[in-house]
This record gives C-alpha cells, structure tokens and sequence, in this order.
C-alpha cells in the first residue's frame, strides 16, 4: 500500500522517522504481520504533528510540552535589559501565540492554561525574576482585556482557547461530509452554549439542523427549554426533519418518566415551537454568525464576543492609538496609560 503511494505521490517514506501504533490488536502476531516493515513500534500518547493523541482522555502531562516550551523561550531572553513595553510586545507575539495549534484542535487543561498564565505574566512584570504582588502594576483580567476596554490586549488564553474550538462547531455546519464528521469533537456544553448565542438558524428542509442541541427555537435549544423532557428521549439525535415526521420526537419520549406538572408544562412549551415550524423541502438549512457583518465565524469575533458587558473608555482608546502610533519613548507612553487607568480604580493585586 505504502509502495502504491509513493508511485502515486511520487513521495518516499522514510523509515527512520516513521512509527507504528498498534490500536486494538490483541490477539494479532504483530511480529508476523509488521515483518516486512522495520520502523519503530510504540504506543499511546504520541504526538501527530505537534498534537498529543491518545485513545485514553489526555492528562495534564501529555501538555508539559507547552509549558516547556514557554519557559525555553525565557532561558534567551535578559527579561531584566528589557522594557516594559518590549516585554508585552514578546508576550503579545511569542508566548501568547506558541500554544494556538494546540488550542484549535484539543481541549487543554485548565491547570495548564493556568500555569501559562503564571509564565506570562511572570515576564511582563518581573522579567527573570520571582514574581511578587509589589511588581504587578495590573490584575491578570485587566491585562488580558482589549486595549479599548481599558486592558493591555494580551490574549485571554482561556477566552481565546474557546473562540478556536467553536470552529469545529461551525465547520460541522459547511461541511457535514468532512471525514471528521460523525466524531467526538473538542467542544464542551459552555462551547455550545456561546455558539448558540452567538448564531442564528433558519430552517430549510430540517436535515442538518438538531432537534435537540441546536438553538432553532427562539434562539434557545430544546434541551435547555425543556431539559426533563431532553431526559425522558431516546430521540436526541435526530435532525428537525425526522422528529417532525409523525411527530417521532414525542413517540420518543418515555412516558413513564412525565410525573409532575412541570414535565407538562415543558412538553406543552416544546410542542408549541415544533408546531410553528414550517419546512421548505427545496431548501438546506442556513446559519449565520452574528458577531460580525459577513455574517461567517471568525476567530477575532468569537474571541471578541465574550468581552460583552465590559465598559470602553474614550480617554483609554484616545491613549491607546497614541501609544501605538508614538515614535518616541514608547515606554514613557505606557506609563501614561496606566496611570490613566490606575486613576480609573483598575489596578489590583494579581
């Protein structure tokens, strides 16, 4: 197969850096059936292309990784010699973008994003130093806000790790025939959440739209409208279309479990959004994403969305643009904005 490839591709493998992971082969003579082919046999957790894999769920020391490589960026850099300014531009370009292909594709712990953060915010305050609460010149979250709502616009890594993961949401949309599709995803409930938040259906012929997990009534999912109802299915997977017909959804539901008045309440709820819904059978389900114009998920807005409720400030903003338009003491601009915000009550303890 591999020959046949390589005539295909017209690429060679190349033994040396090959690796071979067997996934439930008891009772197979690996040394039979891998004879003819001499790379190296290991098992899981391994790392494809920087990503740990694992059939098992990935702990926090498939991650040390990251945490390795942060701090191997600090040993080559004189944090001390460094202004305050250049120490927030390495922060802002190097250690707060290493983790992204990681954070895109799989759920990081939080103790590692945590620990990412203590790195992070070690040299912007305290260059090579042991970081103290004396050298903290701002709180963590007012550091990790935009700079037009009075931050210094370092990422929230744990905001922005989730901005990328709802990519996968979004893809399953405009691309259900992927070869990922029908697969576990890296999205947790509060994901879903903010996705449903931030997007908006309109139903065509019911076939990719959930019944269940997708915000189509109202802007609300049925599993959170009627969750004891959710409980009582055994129809969670199906499409609009298929729990509409003949009313599959309600055949669905163990009537053995509806006991009290508020089971009632949220089937009659339920009911009355699936009898508003009307399907056009010569169209496909549509989704826009609400946080920009084009309508169409992006990064920047997911990432962006998650600041709502937090106050601008003119003077800030008014600062900030100085700041980075200055080509003088960049530093000197700096302090100034952060005795601007000092003035605004901002400053805290880390």
């Amino acid at each position: 197969m591999l020959h046949l490839f390589g005539e295909a591709t017209r690429l060679r493998t190349n033994i040396q850096k090959s690796s071979i992971v067997p996934i439930n082969c008891a009772g197979f003579n690996l040394d039979e059936t891998l004879a003819g082919f001499p790379a190296t046999r290991t098992s899981f957790p391994i790392k494809y292309l920087g990503i740990p894999l694992t059939v098992a769920r990935l702990k926090k020391a498939d991650f040390q990784f990251l945490l390795d490589k942060a701090r191997g960026k600090l040993t080559s850099w004189n944090g001390r010699n460094l202004t305050l300014a250049e120490r927030i531009t390495l922060v802002k370009s190097v250690l707060s973008s290493q983790p992204v292909h990681t954070l895109a594709a799989v759920v990081v712990p939080k103790e590692v994003l945590e620990e990412l953060d203590k790195i992070r915010k070690r040299f912007l305050w305290a260059g090579n130093k042991n970081l103290t609460g004396g050298n903290c010149k701002m709180n963590w979250p007012t550091v990790s806000r935009p700079q037009d709502l009075r931050g210094l616009g370092v990422l929230d890594i744990h905001r922005f790790a989730r901005a990328l993961r709802l990519r996968w949401l979004w893809r399953q949309w405009e691309d259900p025939n992927a070869p990922w599709a029908g697969l576990e995803i890296p999205c947790n409930d509060t994901d879903r959440l903010l996705f449903a938040a931030a997007t908006t259906i309109v139903i065509g012929d019911g076939a990719k739209t959930s019944f269940c997990h997708c915000a189509w009534a109202k802007g609300r999912r049925p599993k959170d409208i009627a969750p004891d109802i959710f409980a009582a299915s055994r129809g969670r997977k199906l499409s609009i279309r298929e729990a509409l017909a003949e009313h599959a959804w309600v055949r669905c539901i163990d009537l053995q479990a509806i006991r009290t008045a508020e089971h009632l309440k949220q089937f009659v709820d339920l009911w009355s959004l699936a009898q508003s819904v009307s399907l056009t059978q010569a169209a496909e389900d549509r989704i826009f994403w609400n946080c920009n114009a084009s309508g169409t998920y992006s990064a920047a807005s997911a990432y962006r969305v998650q600041f709502l409720g937090h106050t601008s400030s003119r003077l800030v903003v008014g600062l900030t643009t100085l700041l980075a338009q200055s080509t003088g003491d960049t530093q000197r601009q700096l302090i100034i904005y952060l005795l601007t915000v000092a003035i605004r009550g901002e400053f805290g303890r880390p």
